[in-house]
């Protein structure tokens, strides 16, 4: 997919480089090898991904996503800067996938008391207006 593709609805700054190139996997790990990824620096708790980003391009990455102001020698490395590498990611990984998360509807019940009886009513009503029901339970955590 075009990196320009994977940036819609993206609030970024293009540092180098261009858009127009293919990407054809999304990373945060700089060890995994890449012909055409798209490395994301995330800083983490303990350590910062963009200590990793040589590391990313000497494993394939074509494109990166950044917080800070990095200089990369090679010019045909694309670098575009984010307020929010972290944030971007799951919007750049959407639009990688088409926007599964729009393609279904999804319904949460929650509470102390009647969880299954809310659930089997609805779960009813849906099934009988035709809409398919996947039933998932979660462990309460105590």
């Amino acid at each position: 997919m075009e990196l320009q593709q994977l940036l819609t609805g993206v609030e970024y700054k293009l540092t180098q480089g261009s858009t127009t190139q293919n990407i054809d996997q999304i990373i945060y790990d700089s060890r995994i090898k890449t012909k055409d990824g798209l490395f994301i620096a995330i800083k983490g708790f303990t350590s910062d991904g963009h200590q990793f980003i040589n590391s990313a391009i000497d494993n394939g990455a074509k494109a990166l996503i950044v917080e800070d102001d990095i200089e990369v020698i090679n010019q045909n490395i694309t670098i575009i800067k984010v307020a929010d590498s972290r944030k971007v990611m799951a919007h750049v990984a959407s639009n990688f996938y088409q926007n599964p998360s729009q393609k279904f509807s999804l319904v949460g019940v929650t509470g102390t008391n009647g969880k299954t009886s809310s659930f089997s009513l609805q779960a009813a009503d849906m099934l009988l207006s035709g809409t398919s029901v996947n039933h998932r339970v979660e462990a309460e955590q105590p």
